[in-house]
């Protein structure tokens, strides 16, 4: 059985879904990359995006754990 990681501790890789821990409640995330390139200044930061709602806005901080998703059954 997988345990709850920290996200002070590690983090997904980017692009993998994750079981995670946003306010206290259990939901599918993915951790994303961002590359701002209008401005040489900017750097690429990482987000947490909700694969199946593009308008979800999520802060950083309010997620907390997450773990990796199971093997989905082979037939």
């Amino acid at each position: 059985m997988n345990q709850w990681i920290s996200v002070e501790d590690d983090l997904p890789e980017v692009g993998e879904r994750a079981l995670c821990i946003l306010n206290g409640e259990q939901i599918v995330l993915q951790l994303k990359k961002e590359w701002p390139s209008f401005e040489d200044s900017f750097k690429a930061f990482l987000y947490w995006h909700e694969p199946f709602d593009e308008y979800m806005q999520i802060e950083w901080h309010e997620v907390t754990y997450w773990m990796p998703l199971p093997k989905p059954p082979t037939q």
